[in-house]
């Protein structure tokens, strides 16, 4: 059902250019409950691999996931969050 939709959001967004690597670090917080990690990939045309090491959690945000995807020419992290729930995610990005 819609109520248990959960929101999709383009957090950082970048040309690929000549980079065939990404490097996303981030901090994911709701109330007291976060934990601070960095998302690694890379990538060439249409194939991308990537992977997320983060700390333990602070309370409980495991119901939110990171990711990163190709689409067009631009590498984006990405964010999977629940409805009805406000999370606050910042992040930055190194490409290589």
């Amino acid at each position: 059902s819609a109520s248990n939709a959960n929101n999709i959001t383009t957090i950082i967004k970048n040309e690929t250019g000549s980079y065939n690597s990404a490097f996303f670090d981030y901090i994911i917080l709701s109330a007291s409950n976060l934990r601070a990690g960095t998302v690694f990939s890379c990538f060439s045309s249409s194939n991308i691999s990537y992977t997320e090491y983060s700390t333990t959690d602070v309370g409980d945000t495991s119901q939110v996931t990171m990711s990163v995807n190709l689409s067009d020419k631009f590498i984006n992290l990405v964010s999977d969050t629940p409805s009805g729930q406000t999370w606050q995610i910042k992040a930055f990005g190194r490409y290589l």
